[in-house]
């Protein structure tokens, strides 16, 4: 019902900043790479699973965009209260929010709430 969430690399920011551009470009060129095996990777073990269950008599099938709709309409905004906590903690989980969803805007995804926005 969105976006998935698999991994990441993370960095000090201090550390980064204090790395020349070549080596900055490498990490990034290493990073993609990892990230394209990783897809590619995780794509093949899905048709995998989706084969198996298959082979096994599951009925598979995509939801409609109807019930999609109302599942994502009926749930409780659990990133708003996972974003909320955050903040009464003194972190930034509102604008940890906000900017993953205007990334996934920007990138052309169409989430199916605005979680950030409600």
């Amino acid at each position: 019902l969105g976006a998935q969430f698999a991994g990441m690399i993370c960095v000090n920011k201090d550390w980064w900043d204090g790395l020349a551009d070549d080596v900055k470009s490498a990490f990034k060129a290493g990073a993609d790479a990892a990230g394209a095996w990783y897809l590619k990777d995780l794509q093949g073990f899905v048709d995998l699973a989706y084969s198996k269950m298959g082979e096994a008599g599951a009925n598979i099938q995509d939801a409609s965009d109807e019930m999609r709709n109302e599942w994502a309409a009926n749930m409780d905004n659990a990133a708003k209260t996972w974003a909320t906590k955050l903040d009464g903690e003194g972190k930034h989980g509102t604008a940890i929010l906000k900017h993953y969803m205007d990334a996934m805007r920007a990138a052309g995804a169409k989430p199916l709430r605005n979680w950030d926005q409600e």
